[in-house]
Formats: structure tokens, sequence, C-alpha cells
């Protein structure tokens, strides 16, 4: 099939493109020419920027799009508008993010939403504010315009190799450092967020050989932040690193300047939300396990000399000085 992405060489794109790639389709990418440009040989590139003309993506038909860079209203509005009736199927990658319930309960697809809030306009700079409410107005568009020829994909915090946002990353590299290293010692049982990328792909590679539609909760399905230890565990084990785990009380870290997921990537904030992945993994959704992923990011950071200064995690004096205040009972 005739396969229409937005972006398609970052991350997220970059795994689905080489899911259409396999399965034989013929993949066309819009985007501004700038990250990773040559990265498929197979692939045509239309050289454009979303916010401006997309005339050249109306002047020719595809059979299915993907939209993995949308977060503003007008443009999935203008996409829609120049898209023809042959699309067969369109595929938004929306967000957990876009449920208005926190406590990390598990929310099926048809739980609360969020709206825009008061005095806030839809087309304003994306910030954690809004940047729910912001999805949901695009995929109503996005649903309104295609029916039941959408698929809505909610995706948690994607994981694994080539992800520029260290989300994840920041855990092996720490690990790498060796040492003493600060972890919340009573959360074990907190549920985590962290698909790998590949996983995602995959059941992305479903929904377009399946035509598989509607809205579906994409994200890890039964991991908790003890998991993720116990990885990391393996992990250095296998690198040969030693680290002395600093056990301190998650409340506590946060009294020290150490927040769940700014600080402590993949430990969520207690007014987040999680997707229940029932109806996902129903459809063949599938996922590796933890030290996987753990393994195969480090070797990706190794191989681009990805390390410091990490956009997530502690630094380095920062968690030295809360193992110090710790230690000296100063909380």
């Amino acid at each position: 099939m005739r396969v229409l992405m937005m972006g398609g060489t970052q991350f997220v794109g970059r795994y689905f493109t080489e899911e259409l790639l396999k399965a034989g389709h013929e993949v066309t990418h819009f985007n501004r020419g700038k990250t990773n440009p040559g990265l498929f040989d197979q692939v045509e590139t239309i050289v454009g920027d979303r916010n401006e003309s997309l005339d050249a993506i109306g002047a020719r038909e595809w059979d299915v799009v993907v939209d993995v860079n949308s977060y503003l209203l007008h443009q999935t509005e203008r996409l829609n508008e120049v898209l023809s009736d042959s699309i067969q199927q369109f595929v938004y990658v929306s967000t957990i993010s876009v449920y208005d319930q926190g406590d990390t309960q598990k929310l099926p697809e048809d739980g609360p939403l969020k709206t825009l809030p008061d005095g806030m306009g839809i087309d304003e700079p994306v910030t954690n504010e809004n940047y729910g409410a912001y999805k949901v107005l695009c995929e109503e568009a996005v649903l309104k315009r295609w029916g039941d020829k959408a698929t809505i994909l909610r995706p948690g915090v994607i994981i694994g190799p080539n992800d520029h946002t260290d989300r994840f990353a920041y855990w092996p590299l720490r690990l790498s450092e060796g040492g003493e290293m600060a972890i919340p010692g009573d959360q074990d049982g907190a549920a985590i967020t962290g698909l790998d990328v590949r996983d995602f792909a995959e059941f992305f590679g479903l929904c377009i050989e399946r035509r598989l539609t509607g809205v579906y909760n994409v994200d890890k399905f039964r991991a908790t932040f003890g998991d993720l230890r116990a990885a990391m565990r393996t992990f250095v084990a296998e690198i040969g690193v030693d680290v002395d785990e600093i056990e301190i009380p998650v409340d506590q870290m946060a009294d020290m300047g150490a927040y769940r997921w700014t600080h402590l990537p993949s430990l969520l904030p207690p007014d987040a939300s999680l997707g229940d992945t029932t109806k996902a993994v129903g459809a063949g959704l599938k996922e590796r396990p933890l030290i996987d992923s753990m393994r195969d990011t480090w070797k990706w950071m190794q191989e681009t000399g990805r390390g410091r200064p990490m956009k997530g995690g502690m630094d380095v004096e920062q968690e030295k000085e809360i193992i110090e205040k710790w230690r000296a009972g100063s909380v």
C-alpha cells in the first residue's frame, strides 16, 4: 500500500517505518529533512513544514496516512483537509496523557478525557499543562474526519534505542557509573510506564496488517518499579559494575529536590494515569522484558557516544548531595 508518514526519522516514526518496509509497503515521509536525512534509501521524502503548505501531499493519493507528530489542532485539521477520500486508514499517535484522572489507575479507552484549562487558547505553545488536552482535540478532529477508518494509538512512555528524550536512558547510564546510587526504597509495587519502541512498532504493524481501527491504549501492561530495579541489578552484573543502592523514601527524596518522573524516570507522579491495555493485548500487543530494553538502549548509547548531561534524571552533584543529606538526617 501507499503509506504517507508525517515525520518518520527520529524515534517512533523510525521504527514504524521499518515495520512498514518489512511488510512491503511503499512509504513516503513528509518532514523538514533535518533529522537523520537519508536514513532510509527505500523511502521517498517530501521535504516540507506541516505548518506551511501541504499542497505536495494533497496532490497525490494515499492508502494509509500515519501521523506521529501532530500536537496542535490546526496541524491535524490542515492535514485532514488536503487528504482525499481514497484514504483507507488514518493512524494517529496520541498519548496516555489524554486521561483526566490520576492516582495511576489504569483507565480504559472510554475513560474521562482532559479539557483545556479555563482561559487557554487552542494554539498556544505546548506545555505539560495543555499537552493532554491538545491531543484530545486532535483525536476528535481525526475521528470526525475519518470515522471508522481512524486508528488512535495512546502510548505511555516509549523507551528503547534511539530515544532522544533520555527518559529511560538515564538508568543504564547511571548504573554504568557505579558507586552509591540514590533510589526510592518504598516504590517497588508502583506501576510504571515504558513500552519498548519495537513492541509499539510491532503493534502498529498489526494495526495496518489487520486494519484495526478505533482507540487503543498501548503501554507496558504488567511492570512495576520493582521490576525495573530487578532489571537494573541484572544489568550491573552483566556489565561488571558495583552499585550500592541507597534506599530513600520517595517523599523524602522529593523534599530534597528529586521528583518522580523528572529526576526518577519511569516512576510516575501521583496524579498521572495509566492506560488499561486489555484491548490492545487482545489484539496482539506484546512486551519484551525490561532488561532487553536496558541492554539495547545502553548498546545504542555506547555506539553513539550519548552521555551526560542528560535531559532526565539527577545530575552527579544533586545525587551526591541527596545521599549526604540523607545520611546526616537533615531531611
